[in-house]
C-alpha cells in the first residue's frame, strides 16, 4: 500500500483496479490518496512546481514499475472483497 500527497501544486492521478478506471486530482496538501496493493496508478498533468510525497510500505524498485496497466497483474475488486 501507499499514500500520495500533493504537498505543493496539483497532479492528476489515474487509478485502475482491473475492473474500474478513474482519474482524481490531488491539489490540497492536507488530503491524500490511499492506494491499495495491486492498484495501478499513473501521475500526470502536474502544475508547475508540484511536489508529490509518496509514503510506501516498500522501497521503490524500478523492476516493479509498469508504464501501462497489465490486467493479469492488477488485483480485481472482486478478488479483494472475496478475501
Amino acid at each position: 500500500d501507499m499514500v500520495l500527497l500533493a504537498v505543493q501544486g496539483s497532479v492528476s492521478v489515474e487509478v485502475d483496479n482491473g475492473s474500474e478506471r478513474t482519474t482524481l486530482v490531488l491539489d490540497r496538501p492536507h488530503q491524500g490518496l490511499h492506494v491499495c496493493r495491486g492498484v495501478w496508478v499513473q501521475l500526470r498533468d502536474f502544475t508547475p512546481q508540484t511536489v508529490v510525497l509518496v509514503v510506501s510500505e516498500e522501497n521503490y524498485k524500478d523492476v516493479t514499475y509498469y508504464p501501462t496497466p497489465h490486467p493479469e497483474q492488477i488485483d480485481s475488486v472482486e478478488k479483494r472483497e472475496a478475501a
